[in-house]
């Protein structure tokens, strides 16, 4: 079954599911309680089905509402800010670097630089405009000039879903995706941004049921069967490990990837050095 699930419906569903009393989750997540009821009863008819059993204050889930849990709670757990990841250290030097663009692998990358005990810390910042602020290392699909070093990487557009089967043939065309339901990057820089130009190319408009800034929650969303979506063929990583298959698009389109060190961040020993294990590991996932 096919449905339209915002993020506020998954932390309310389990929020819910967790306290087993909207009340208590109404206090927890701060929103007003008929909010949190009208969205659930939208759920359950959007479903077809019974979430919740209702005794007075308690609440308990059903079967159905069980079963969503523990399919919905792995995609909760996706939902991190990757800039979390880093700790600070203000007795360090920082470097700038603007992701906009393949952010998991920069991520990775990135946390290989931290494990180096001598290593400067890093500040991120994020957004099609990097003029706004003063970027030592740049990762974006657009990089602005002038640059003292870059690296260029290409990937091919995919086609990802859990149910293969949908398709006849090992080539999807864009006639076949019509009319099926896409789990979408709403983003307009990045890899939504390459998308956007190609379906502008062709003519075709993605029938979109859920969308999500995260690109865990979309590759997590399009594993569970809920749709079928665009996907770049490195950065993502394995999909077999996310459970989809990837088939290619009959008229081929790519994405490319730029890692640049700009000007100012050639000046920096440190920068220079980050810039270069940050290429390497690209150079090594996109291979």
């Amino acid at each position: 079954m096919i449905f339209s699930m915002d993020m506020n419906q998954i932390a309310y569903f389990l929020d819910i599911a967790e306290t087993g009393n909207m009340t208590r989750t109404s206090e927890r997540l701060h929103v007003a309680q008929p909010s949190i009821s009208r969205s659930m009863s939208r759920l359950e008819q959007e479903l077809g089905c019974t979430l919740f059993t209702r005794a007075g204050r308690g609440i308990t889930l059903t079967p159905e509402g069980t079963n969503l849990a523990k399919r919905l709670a792995p995609v909760a757990a996706e939902l991190h800010d990757i800039e979390g990841m880093f700790r600070e250290n203000p007795q360090q030097k920082t470097i700038s670097i603007r992701v906009s663009a393949a952010s998991e692998v920069a991520c990775s990358a990135i946390a290989t630089w931290l494990e180096q005990p001598t290593a400067d810390r890093v500040s991120l910042t994020q957004g099609a405009n990097p003029d706004r602020d003063i970027i030592d290392i740049d990762i974006s699909d657009a990089p602005k000039p002038p640059v003292a070093q870059q690296a260029w990487f290409s990937e091919r557009i995919m086609v990802a879903t859990a149910n293969p089967e949908l398709f006849a043939r090992s080539q999807v065309s864009f006639g076949q995706l019509t009319g099926l339901p896409f789990i979408s990057l709403p983003s307009t820089y990045g890899f939504s941004s390459s998308v956007q130009k190609m379906c502008l190319q062709e003519g075709f408009r993605p029938d979109n049921v859920f969308t999500s800034n995260n690109p865990s929650v979309v590759r997590k969303m399009i594993s569970l069967g809920l749709g079928v979506g665009f996907w770049p063929e490195r950065s993502w990583g394995d999909p077999a490990e996310h459970g989809v298959t990837l088939l290619p698009l009959q008229r081929e389109y790519s994405r490319k990837v730029c890692v640049s060190l700009t000007l100012q961040g050639s000046r920096k020993t440190q920068a220079t050095a980050c810039y270069e294990l940050i290429a390497s590991h690209f150079a090594q996932v996109f291979q």
